[in-house]
């Protein structure tokens, strides 16, 4: 009986443990989605003639530090159509309309 105890004690650690993870993942790249359209607002890049170059937007092959979640952020809003990309690789709001959670 104890054992079967502490093998609950386990999996509902495991369970528990999981879910906080995905929920400060799903956290970390809401954050990262509002700092890319909140940068693109500033720079009023809303228009293919005012679209703007992101430096987190290119392949970056040595990196250092925390784990920069602003390039997949890009991509998903770029999926989602709330921002687009010209052919010089600048970016800009489409005007679509943006949810405060992106949909996470």
């Amino acid at each position: 009986m104890e054992a079967i105890s502490r093998f609950a004690w386990i999996v509902i650690t495991a369970v528990v443990a999981f879910w906080v993870v995905r929920k400060l993942l799903a956290w970390q790249m809401n954050h990262a989605m509002q700092e890319v359209v909140t940068e693109l607002e500033l720079q009023r890049a809303d228009s293919p003639a005012t679209a703007i170059a992101l430096k987190y937007a290119g392949k970056r092959y040595y990196r250092l530090g925390i784990r920069d979640y602003r390039p997949y952020a890009l991509t998903v809003l770029l999926q989602k159509g709330v921002v687009a990309v010209t052919e010089e690789g600048h970016y800009y709001l489409t005007g679509k309309a943006v949810g405060k959670k992106f949909g996470i």
